[in-house]
């Protein structure tokens, strides 16, 4: 089984972090995880230029990589804080940015590299409460997997970090969504 991580928080060891491992508690040793951090990475946002109205491209190669590693991975997961009733600026250019397979396969109708047989997960993290952004993220993921042939398959939230707690009913639910997801 092969796990991409699409890693939003520029707080590496932060409450996003443990979230994340939580959900890896029963990963099995064998288990191939690749993590890009998008905070190091820091794509290109879209600046709609219209290439990718013309062919399944992008005038920027920085996030090439990322895309297929999304589209060849069993199980995707986006692990991101929960930013002014959105994500990071990284993982919006991300979201942004596939665009040109909504061009490509929706508009005009090409060939989708798979089809909706990626499983995806959503881990949030917030300092307050945020089920209303939390909702917003959970249909910009569904929309973006969408398009990479991912269906989102769970979400935990971890909310009111600025506690100083950690949340470990958060972590428990993750715990248990993994165990879930490597069960299949």
């Amino acid at each position: 089984m092969k796990v991409f991580v699409l890693f939003s928080s520029p707080n590496k060891n932060g409450y996003t972090k443990k979230l994340l491992d939580g959900f890896f508690v029963s990963a099995p040793e064998n288990l191939s995880v690749d993590t890009v951090n998008l905070f190091d990475l820091l794509p290109k946002p879209c600046n709609d230029c219209k290439a990718c109205g013309k062919e399944n491209t992008c005038v920027f190669d920085d996030l090439d990589e990322v895309f297929d590693k999304m589209q060849n991975a069993d199980v995707v997961i986006i692990a991101t804080p929960v930013y002014h009733y959105n994500v990071p600026a990284p993982l919006k250019a991300v979201f942004d940015r596939t665009q040109r397979f909504y061009e490509a396969y929706v508009v005009r109708k090409e060939e989708p590299k798979r089809k909706n047989d990626g499983r995806g997960v959503l881990l949030t993290v917030s300092g307050r409460k945020a089920k209303q952004p939390v909702e917003l993220i959970k249909k910009q993921t569904d929309r973006a997997f969408a398009l990479l042939g991912i269906n989102l398959a769970g979400s935990v939230h971890m909310g009111e970090t600025d506690k100083g707690i950690s949340d470990s009913e958060a972590i428990r639910q993750a715990e248990e969504l993994g165990k879930k997801i490597f069960s299949k």
